[in-house]
C-alpha cells in the first residue's frame, strides 16, 4: 500500500497529504495518529456535518502537520531517536499555525491542540479569546455600577 492510500479511520486526509505539507522521518503509524487527533480536535471544535469534506481534509492535514513538528519532530532533535534528516524550523511552525488559523470555522483548534510554544525562557501556551465580551471570570462588564 502506497503512503497516498495510507488513511486514518476517521479522517479524510491521508499520510501523503501530511507528507505533502511537511518532511518528516514518522512512520506511517505515527501520521496515521497524529491524522486521528487532528480528526478528533476538529470533531470537538467543529461541526463537521456542516462543513465541506475539502475544509475538513485541509484543517486535518494541516493541524496533524503542526503537532507533528511541534511535538513529534521536536523529540527526534533531541535524540530520542536513532536518526533523522530534517531539522526544526520556528518559522514552518509559524507557518502552520497560521494555517490552521485561517482555515478553523471555530477559531479554538490550535489553542486546543495542547502545544505550548517556547519563546526564549519563556512558555506559553495559546489561549481561546473570548467572543461573547466575557472575561477571566466569566463576568460581563457591562459598565453599569
Amino acid at each position: 500500500m502506497s503512503s497516498s492510500e495510507i488513511t486514518s479511520e476517521h479522517s479524510t486526509a491521508s499520510v501523503s497529504d501530511v507528507r505533502g505539507v511537511i518532511a518528516t522521518d514518522l512512520e506511517d503509524s505515527e501520521i496515521i495518529s497524529a491524522l486521528e487527533d487532528a480528526w478528533f480536535d476538529n470533531k470537538r471544535a467543529n461541526d463537521l456535518a456542516a462543513m465541506e469534506d475539502p475544509l475538513i481534509e485541509q484543517i486535518e492535514k494541516h493541524l496533524a502537520a503542526y503537532k507533528i513538528r511541534a511535538t513529534r519532530d521536536r523529540d527526534l532533535e533531541k535524540g530520542k531517536r536513532k536518526s533523522v534528516s530534517m531539522t526544526y524550523d520556528g518559522s514552518a511552525l509559524d507557518e502552520l499555525r497560521r494555517k490552521v488559523r485561517d482555515l478553523d470555522p471555530s477559531g479554538e483548534l490550535i489553542s486546543q491542540a495542547g502545544v505550548t510554544r517556547r519563546t526564549g525562557s519563556h512558555v506559553s501556551s495559546a489561549r481561546p479569546h473570548s467572543k461573547d465580551g466575557i472575561g477571566d471570570r466569566g463576568v460581563r462588564d457591562s459598565g453599569a455600577r
